[in-house]
């Protein structure tokens, strides 16, 4: 089983359409078993749909705390990529811990695909604070 993956709905959801949830940022715990897992305190779930189209991510309370200008703990659009670009570098290092099924779900390592989602980002942000 893959500790990134949150959900897998294969009928409509409460968004009207399939998809699925993946954990990119969240603290992290060592089990029973001394193995690594994720800890739902603070965390970042990404959705997308069975296109592998993102359709937006979910934050925990202790992140939208820390930023009140927000308008829901469920985020779309520049409001999204702001978040992201903000915890890109802790997102890259939770992901790190979890590369091997990162890769699995992504087809790319950690590394490369927030490499990819950085330049792509820094675009979004700039159009989001003018």
């Amino acid at each position: 089983m893959n500790p990134l993956v949150i959900e897998q709905t294969r009928k409509g959801s409460q968004f009207g359409m399939q998809r699925h949830r993946v954990l990119l940022l969240a603290d992290t715990k060592l089990n029973e078993k001394g193995q690594l897992e994720p800890k739902m305190s603070r965390y970042i779930v990404l959705h997308y749909n069975l296109q592998g189209h993102q359709i937006g991510i979910s934050i925990s309370r202790s992140i939208r705390a820390k930023h009140p200008e927000l308008a829901g703990n469920y985020l779309t659009g520049n409001a999204m990529a702001a978040i992201l670009d903000h915890y890109l570098k802790d997102i890259e290092a939770f992901c790190e811990q979890f590369s091997e099924p990162f890769e699995q779900l992504f087809g790319k390592p950690p590394k490369v695909f927030i490499e990819e989602t950085e330049a792509h980002l820094a675009t979004a942000v700039l159009e989001f604070r003018h």
